[in-house]
């Protein structure tokens, strides 16, 4: 296999890691540490290797993967109550945040895979609904236990319903102004995440965490 290479010089970058993994034909996933040198949360199995004949499916595991890793790293060490935080006046709390992004997932793949996604908990989709945006009372949201219970759940959806949806599908139109086509629905669950958490990593400087990216 040939080694990656940094742009500039040529040669492996000083601070790039190989870790081998369960790959056929010896290939190796290439991840680059923090600054701080503490890995981001799960990052072994999220970023990209090199392998012949990438696909579209996956190049949308790839986004996917990418949007988890990122979240993932932010709400790791957050408490049940710093989730509760705001970034600013009239913004969402994390904790609203990261149902919304669960109900989504779930209602957006069922909408490009009928009938290919687990149920989410019961009361979920009112509990994080428009009309609970401005509440703080922890006792009407879920805990981040199962916030994350709840997001492996239809995470694990996600990627199973990818895998049985043919690659003919993906163009097949939605009628979605936001997400027109199959493909884009997938998309959405990495970049829909990202978009929330450039709030995150503001309440985690707030809090006086350290930048991880």
């Amino acid at each position: 296999m040939r080694r990656q290479h940094t742009p500039s010089s040529g040669r492996l970058h000083p601070e790039q890691v190989a870790i081998k993994s369960s790959l056929p034909n010896g290939h190796r996933r290439w991840q680059q540490p923090m600054r701080s040198g503490r890995l981001p949360w799960r990052i072994k199995d999220t970023f990209s290797y090199r392998r012949p004949n990438m696909n579209a499916k996956d190049a949308l595991k790839l986004s996917i993967g990418m949007g988890r890793m990122v979240c993932m790293s932010y709400l790791d060490d957050l408490t049940d109550d710093e989730l509760l935080r705001r970034p600013c006046e009239g913004c969402n709390h994390i904790n609203w945040q990261v149902g919304h992004l669960v109900a989504s997932e779930h209602a957006l793949i069922e909408k490009a895979v009928p009938g290919s996604m687990p149920p989410l908990p019961e009361g979920f989709e009112e509990r994080y609904s428009r009309e609970t945006t401005s509440v703080d009372d922890p006792g009407a949201f879920c805990n981040k236990a199962e916030l994350l219970a709840a997001f492996e759940a239809q995470r694990a959806g996600t990627l199973q319903a990818l895998e049985q949806v043919a690659e003919s599908d993906l163009d097949r139109e939605t009628g979605i102004e936001y997400a027109p086509t199959v493909a884009a629905l997938f998309e959405m669950q990495g970049s829909h995440w990202l978009m929330h958490a450039g709030q995150w990593a503001v309440v985690r400087r707030q809090l006086g965490r350290p930048p991880l990216f």
